[in-house]
């Protein structure tokens, strides 16, 4: 179910004690009312920097949207929700949701969202939310209970909510028989009804007494004594055999190398293996391809090398429309034959690499952000 509100979480003890309130809210006209959207709308357009502050002032104002906002006394705002109800379609759309940075230890975020969940419940026929998250945000929108699964049929929101580039849609299904601000609560009961159950039935609180051989001290048992050890064909020698590292000395390092390039902003053309619908003959001119999902997979083995850079040299010199993805295959190639020296070199041998000053582009110098300012593949 997520991180749900604790009892004793400080946001939910200062409602309960008259410090904050949830007010929902929207522009009715009413001086309070405008007031409060006010500040509201000063509190998206500080947390969220990235959307346009002219934006957000139109959805928080807009009459057709729906805001539940945390106010402490004097109407100062805390944080709060903006969403635009789909009655007729049974679904709302989350358009902003933001805590002052100061205040986001203090269990507002989920506390709020139980609000949202029971009011939308009682006050209309929607059992469905959507929204766009950025990278930062879906993290805070999973423990609310979203995924990225969107279970809800594409012809009942396509069209009524605003695609947002870069964003990531996310569903939640709300239960009819659930109260959202009662279910820490109802976990916490739960819980400590199971417990009670485990210990009725456990012996885990019985001490027992240490065996009497040991009143003289613990006597080391030779594992070979032991019929069922010495069937199994264990052996002191197989022991440390087994304790040691399966990997060769460098796994560590071209494993940390192999993360940083998957990071990398440019090397989305290489994540996944190339689609035949994206290039029709990629495996026909390619006959051993080579992508990192593949080199992560077979790492431990080392069988990617010599197939990367076949791979890399053929891609690079088509005349085709992934020319330039060759470019910069070539170039990354260079950057991970730099990286791994010298102690590739000493494994696979110098034969293997060549002259490899020869190979290295001098605008590429030793960071992998050369990638993204090289353009120009050798010949």
């Amino acid at each position: 179910m997520g991180d749900m509100s604790s009892p004793n979480a400080p946001a939910v003890v200062e409602e309960r004690n008259g410090e904050i309130e949830f007010r929902v809210v929207n522009n009715d006209g009413e001086r309070e009312s405008v007031i409060i959207l006010s500040g509201l709308k000063c509190v998206f357009q500080k947390q969220l920097p990235e959307m346009s502050k002219t934006y957000i002032a139109r959805l928080v104002y807009d009459r057709a949207h729906v805001s539940i906002i945390i106010v402490r006394r004097r109407l100062e705002v805390v944080g709060g929700i903006t969403y635009r109800p789909f009655e007729d379609r049974g679904f709302a759309e989350i358009a902003f949701c933001a805590v002052l940075s100061d205040e986001q230890i203090k269990g507002y975020g989920t506390h709020l969202m139980s609000h949202l969940k029971d009011y939308i419940k009682a006050s209309s026929n929607m059992m469905h939310l959507l929204t766009y998250a950025d990278d930062l945000a879906i993290g805070y929108f999973k423990k609310q209970g979203f995924t990225k699964d969107i279970m809800l049929d594409e012809s009942v929101w396509k069209g009524c909510i605003k695609d947002y580039q870069g964003g990531t849609l996310m569903q939640c299904s709300l239960l009819p028989r659930i109260r959202y601000l009662e279910l820490g609560r109802m976990l916490l009961k739960q819980k400590a009804c199971v417990q009670a159950k485990i210990q009725a039935l456990s012996k885990s609180d019985v001490v027992h007494q240490p065996p009497k051989a040991w009143e003289n001290g613990v006597i080391p048992i030779d594992p070979l004594s032991i019929d069922a050890i010495r069937a199994s064909g264990w052996s002191p020698e197989v022991d440390e055999l087994m304790r040691q590292s399966r990997h060769r000395p460098s796994y560590r390092q071209l494993s940390r190398l192999l993360s940083d390039l998957q990071k990398h902003k440019s090397s989305w053309p290489f994540l996944e293996p190339v689609s035949k619908d994206d290039v029709a003959d990629y495996y026909e001119t390619i006959k051993e391809p080579m992508d990192l999902s593949t080199m992560e997979a077979r790492l431990e083995r080392y069988m990617w090398e010599q197939i990367l850079i076949a791979s890399c040299l053929a891609q690079g010199r088509r005349e085709n429309v992934t020319a330039q993805d060759g470019r910069f295959t070539f170039h990354w190639l260079q950057v991970v034959l730099y990286l791994l020296s010298p102690f590739q070199t000493q494994q696979l041998g110098t034969g293997f690499y060549g002259n490899r000053a020869n190979c290295l582009n001098p605008q590429m110098g030793t960071s992998l952000m050369g990638i993204a300012t090289t353009t120009e593949a050798p010949t």
